[in-house]
This record gives structure tokens, C-alpha cells and sequence, in this order.
């Protein structure tokens, strides 16, 4: 999944950082430490994003027919301008 993804970039792009005290004062690190891609936090993290994306799909099925019972109104409007363009209409019985 792209999402997935996006962490793995921010694993890959938080290597070899530079550790912000050492503007301040040298130390004998220099860097944060490395985050493997295959680290429990980074695996745990990709999996709650998947088990999200997941039921939010789920909840996304069920919207979606949610309004079918009302699609008939879409199309009302032509139909009431077809009626109305046919001037045989305009009688007590047609309306």
C-alpha cells in the first residue's frame, strides 16, 4: 500500500541524523540511532495503517449505497422538462 510506504520512506529518510546537541557541544555520536525498516514500532506502525485502511473501506461499501433509495430524484428534473416541452400536457387530467 502507498501509505505503507510513506513509512518506510521516513525510516529510509531518518537515517544517518545528525544529533542536534552536537551544534552545541561534540560528543562521540554524532547521528540519532538507525530504525530498521523490519523494527517491531515500524511494523506495528504499518499494520495499523492497513487494519484502518481496511474498516474505513468497509464503512466506505456501505455509504456508498446508502442514498440509492433516493437516485430516482437525479433524473426528475428531465423528466418534468420532457413533460413540459409537449404543450398536450397542459390539461387539468395531464397535470
Amino acid at each position: 500500500m502507498e501509505l505503507e510506504g510513506i513509512v518506510d520512506a521516513i525510516v529510509k529518510r531518518s537515517q544517518n541524523l545528525p544529533r542536534p546537541e552536537n551544534t552545541i557541544a561534540r560528543s562521540d555520536k554524532m547521528h540519532l540511532w538507525d530504525v530498521k525498516i523490519d523494527d517491531e514500532l515500524v511494523t506495528k506502525a504499518k499494520a495499523k495503517i492497513s487494519e484502518t485502511l481496511k474498516e474505513n473501506l468497509e464503512t466506505v461499501k456501505l455509504a456508498v449505497h446508502i442514498y440509492d433509495d433516493y437516485l430516482f430524484i437525479l433524473k426528475e428534473k428531465t423528466r418534468i422538462e420532457e413533460y413540459l416541452k409537449n404543450e398536450d400536457n397542459y390539461t387539468r387530467e395531464g397535470f
